[in-house]
């Protein structure tokens, strides 16, 4: 099953360095990462239908922060609901309470759902080509079986073309293994492999919990863990035709990715490209 993405803010201590913090606001920059929601929702399923609910509604599913579906209603009852937005950090819900989003006034919904795991962003540590065969090492890895689509950042400068899309052939604990044509070479250079995400009609949500150059957690100090930004850029670096807006008329906050004046089509895999981002967040907001 198509799994949608979410959005990743990557810092590294060379873009916290030169952070812009006056007494009320701070400034951030950094790059955008596309993977794989971990917690995404996989299945909906009506447990109780309630009442004054119309189709086409808009509904709040429980338990998955951005998750929303899209009901099929019977004189007021809810018979089925459509996946809108699969949302992340998610865990399954049992009978729970699903809320509509204005202006509907359906009421007393309630929905049993599945979890798609996704996965971590993945650490890699060094690479090396050798007979067309790109062999990662990784902190923590995929499916031994390979056949995994994957997107990797982070390379820099004359590394730049280890970045993009690739189809694992297999995985340990510690290796991605991945086809490359290239001359054989080798490095220590860090970056990130997450599972390619899909594309979803009006964005895909940002997660606004910074990650360092290894995948992990990265806090800032002047920036609370449940602040959202005031405002926000994002653009590609790369040449690419893609160019990248926020609506941060909704929560979560969206980005919605368009070639040319042309939103990218829903469920599309995302095209990997090498986008900067800046925003800007009320100084100690929390």
């Amino acid at each position: 099953m198509a799994v949608n993405g979410v959005v990743l803010l990557k810092v590294s201590e060379f873009s916290l360095a030169g952070i812009d913090t006056t007494t009320r606001k701070t400034v951030v920059e950094g790059d955008v990462i596309i993977a794989q929601a971990a917690g995404s929702l996989a299945t909906i399923a009506v447990v109780a239908g309630g009442t004054g609910w119309v189709t086409n509604d808009l509904v709040n599913i429980p338990g998955v922060t951005g998750g929303v579906g899209t009901v099929t209603a019977s004189a007021g009852v809810v018979t089925s609901i459509a996946l809108k937005s699969a949302g992340y950090n998610g865990a399954v819900v049992t009978g729970a309470a699903a809320t509509a989003v204005l202006p509907s006034a359906g009421i007393g919904l309630t929905v049993t759902t599945t979890i798609t795991a996704g996965a971590a962003p993945i650490s890699l540590t060094s690479w090396a080509i050798a007979s067309n065969v790109l062999t990662f090492q990784a902190k923590n890895s995929l499916t031994t079986g390979g056949g995994q689509a994957i997107t990797v950042a982070g390379y820099t400068g004359a590394l730049a073309y280890l970045n993009g899309t690739y189809t694992t052939s297999s995985a340990t604990a510690s290796t991605i293994v991945v086809p490359k044509t290239a001359p054989n070479a080798s490095g220590s250079q860090f970056a990130i492999a997450v599972l390619q995400g899909n594309y979803a009609t009006g964005g895909l949500p940002i997660n606004w919990s910074f990650i360092g150059v290894n995948g992990t957690a990265r806090p800032i100090a002047t920036i609370g863990p449940k602040a959202v930004a005031d405002w926000f850029e994002a653009q590609t670096v790369s040449g690419s035709a893609f160019n990248y807006t926020i609506n941060q008329a909704v929560t979560p906050n969206l980005l919605i990715i368009k070639t040319g004046i042309t939103e990218v089509s829903n469920n599309a895999a995302v095209t990997a490209d090498t986008v900067k981002f800046r925003a800007e967040f009320a100084k100690n907001s929390y």
